[in-house]
Order: C-alpha cells, then sequence, then structure tokens
C-alpha cells in the first residue's frame, strides 16, 4: 500500500477504493510506515552528507542545471 502510494501520489480516498480500507486506516498505515523510515538509523546508510570543508564534484560545477 505504502509503495503503491509513493509511486502514484494516489490521495488517501482513492488509496481506500483500491485496497479496501478506510481513510483513518490508510491515514494510521502510512504516517506509520512514514515514521520509521524518516528515523536516523534507516536514513543514515542511506544519505551521506558532505563535509564542511568538501569541494562540488566538477560535473556538477560545469553542468548548468545545478
Amino acid at each position: 500500500m505504502f509503495l503503491f502510494f509513493g509511486r502514484s501520489a494516489a490521495n488517501q480516498q482513492s488509496l481506500g477504493e483500491r485496497f479496501q480500507h478506510s481513510k483513518d486506516t490508510i491515514s494510521h498505515y502510512i504516517n506509520e510506515v512514514l515514521e520509521h523510515v524518516m528515523k536516523p538509523a534507516f536514513i543514515a546508510p542511506l544519505i551521506r552528507l558532505p563535509t564542511p570543508g568538501s569541494a562540488l564534484p566538477s560535473h556538477i560545477i560545469h553542468n548548468p542545471k545545478f
């Protein structure tokens, strides 16, 4: 359910119809998954923040998109 929510950006009503649950149930479980996903123990291995003195990579410096 959470993966479907993240992939399709569906609202609670459409998720409730798709999975045959009330909006309260949908909201409860989406919030529960989000609480676990946002914990530092889950995020730390996936996201590495730059150190204060680190330089920008050259492919970012020379790319006008950035």
